[in-house]
């Protein structure tokens, strides 16, 4: 099948309540834009602004706060400059391309479309704008583009990576590192040459921005303690979960044998009492970092030393941040807010709001969404939904949680699972207790992040102690259960590479599936799960031996297996680990049944 095919379908999926689309700018329908981030005019008199949702482009000229709005693409997922030029890059999500702008006149006029690896998220330009690189997010690939004079048309090369990537950024005119979008990897690589160098591993997760600053890369992450539990005192001390700022020396990040955590310097965000929840853009000034926090709907200005902290509040979500040459201003994307905020810097202080346009009224998925990435729903405001369920995905990391039906000894965490397509594979929970994806919900925010800003149904044991309980429908749970209905499976890798698995061996593949009884846990008729529990010979630390087994649809979309993650690939899972119950199978059925599961 036509990848570009699979990629157009998953858009339509996706993007069911904007399907409608107008032919001009003056009657473009009522949408949420969800804007995804901005670029300062060469000038610095207008700001441009690359919607997600919308597909659309925003013009504000700053001084007025007067806002124009144009159709440009499906879902923008980025918007970069292309150093040393008038022009901008927009990265289209669903379209799988770069449109090139060229800045005319205070307008943004096309120029050329090139094309990428599908579901391209972010890009980066080397300082001399001669080089682009783009990273897609299911493909697991960086495209590179190669600009020429302006009579030639840029060439293009693909690096394949082992992880999901998202952030990327040059540390000089041909080396870029690129960031895993769940989890702690980092890759090197060479974007003349149009090979991969190098990956490490951090033991941290949702890197969400990358800059170089002299001589060291510094990024945005989170770091999750499988060694500790979900109570409120380790979530109080910082034990469980951290929103931190790393700097790490390129030296070490470019030489194989250098120990890369042991050099990694992190400056901690928030701490007890007040969290800082999932840690955004991040820009580096002489004397400060701001960090956008998605979760707390505020700016955190930190001087270098990593000792003073200063709040600034902004709209919901803030995502991405773009400061003037001087230094002065700030303008803020919020995502959920459809706005950008202006931020005084010299005084600290937020300025305005401006809004991208009118919006339709949020329903129960808009509102669930809003509180899957709030992270003041969780205690003290230490992390969101998103902080472990990255984007509606995993970050592949291990949570002792109440998942399982108590907290384990010590090295007893369960994977987190991905959300993706969840609302079709219940029951839920490890040990499938919850029958009802609303009710698991619930015991999340109760359990996991003691949460008292909301409203749980009356017949779920709720408190209603909160602001939320005097909104319209401030049953949270409910809310936030509609946003994950709206999440849709990954493709798996090969869909989204293009790749074409042998039929022949697929359907052997199948055979071997439904031979050996792998349909008793994992039926395909039932999205791939099934509703019992089952030992499958993998006890836990605590002698849990049943488990309710996870749904295997994009199973080639996650890095780590297993209730426990002890698999990093699906050879593991069946050859050194003979799951379940010491089965073994012969390398030519192996071999065959793991094109069957990537082919899911």
């Amino acid at each position: 099948m036509n990848p570009r095919f699979v990629a157009a379908a998953f858009f339509v999926l996706q993007t069911l309540t904007a399907a409608v689309r107008a032919e001009a700018a003056d009657v473009l329908p009522t949408l949420h834009r969800r804007p995804s981030s901005a670029v300062l005019s060469f000038d610095e008199s207008l700001l441009f602004v690359a919607n997600r949702q919308s597909g659309t482009l925003s013009t504000i000229e700053l001084k007025t706060g007067q806002v124009s709005e144009r159709p440009a693409g499906q879902q923008l997922s980025a918007l970069v400059r292309r150093p040393g030029s008038r022009e901008l890059l927009a990265v289209d999500f669903s379209a799988s391309e770069v449109i090139v702008y060229e800045e005319v006149d205070s307008r943004l006029m096309p120029r050329r479309r090139i094309e990428t690896a599908l579901w391209p998220v972010a890009a980066a330009c080397s300082d001399d704008g001669a080089v682009c690189c783009v990273t897609s997010l299911w493909s697991r690939r960086a495209s590179v583009i190669s600009f020429g004079t302006e009579d030639e048309t840029a060439d293009s090369a693909v690096i394949d990576l082992p992880f999901a990537p998202r952030a990327v950024t040059f540390f000089d005119q041909r080396h870029a590192v690129v960031a895993e979008a769940f989890g702690g990897r980092l890759a090197v690589v060479d974007c003349r040459r149009g090979t991969l160098i190098s990956v490490r591993e951090l033991p941290i997760h949702n890197i969400r921005d990358l800059v170089c600053s002299d001589g060291s890369l510094l990024l945005t992450h989170q770091v999750l303690n499988s060694a500790a539990r979900t109570e409120a005192e380790h979530i109080h001390w910082g034990i469980l979960m951290q929103n931190e700022v790393s700097s790490l020396p390129l030296a070490a990040l470019i030489n194989p044998d250098a120990d890369l955590n042991a050099a990694r310097k992190s400056t901690s965000v928030g701490g007890p009492g007040n969290g800082a929840g999932d840690p955004e853009a991040i820009v580096v000034l002489p004397d400060r970092l701001i960090v956008a926090l998605g979760g707390t709907d505020e700016l955190a200005l930190i001087d270098r030393a990593g000792v003073r902290e200063v709040r600034v509040a902004t709209g919901s979500r803030p995502i991405d941040v773009v400061v003037n040459r001087a230094g002065t201003r700030a303008a803020v994307v919020n995502e959920l807010d459809d706005s950008i905020s202006i931020v005084d810097l010299t005084r600290n202080e937020f300025v305005k709001e401006i809004g991208l346009g009118p919006v339709p009224e949020e329903g129960l998925v808009e509102r669930g969404e809003r509180a899957f990435f709030n992270s003041r729903m969780s205690l003290e405001n230490w992390m969101s939904c998103h902080s472990c369920h990255t984007d509606g995905h995993t970050n592949n990391q291990l949570a002792d949680t109440l998942g399982d039906g108590g907290y384990g000894v010590a090295g007893d965490a369960k994977r987190v699972p991905s959300l993706l397509g969840v609302w079709s594979t219940g029951p839920w929970a490890w040990n499938g207790s919850q029958s009802v994806l609303h009710s698991q919900i619930a015991a999340s925010l109760r359990t996991t992040m003691h949460s008292r800003d909301y409203r749980l149904d009356p017949d779920l044991e709720a408190v209603a102690d909160s602001k939320a309980a005097d909104e319209p429908g401030g049953d949270v749970p409910a809310e936030l259960a509609a946003y994950l209905t709206t999440l849709s499976r990954p493709p798996s890798i090969e869909a989204a590479r293009g790749s074409e698995l042998a039929p022949d061996e697929v359907t052997r593949g199948a055979a071997v599936f439904a031979s050996n009884g792998c349909a008793t846990c994992h039926d395909p008729f039932t999205s791939l799960t099934t509703d019992g529990v089952f030992d499958v010979g993998l006890p836990d630390r605590a002698g849990q031996r049943k488990f309710n087994p996870p749904s295997l649809g994009g199973v080639s979309q996650r890095d780590r297996l297993l209730h426990d993650g002890r698999a990093t690939s699906l050879s593991e899972v069946l050859g050194r680990f003979s799951h379940p119950n010491e089965q073994r199978l012969s390398d030519e059925d192996r071999d065959a049944l793991i094109s069957y599961l990537k082919s899911l």
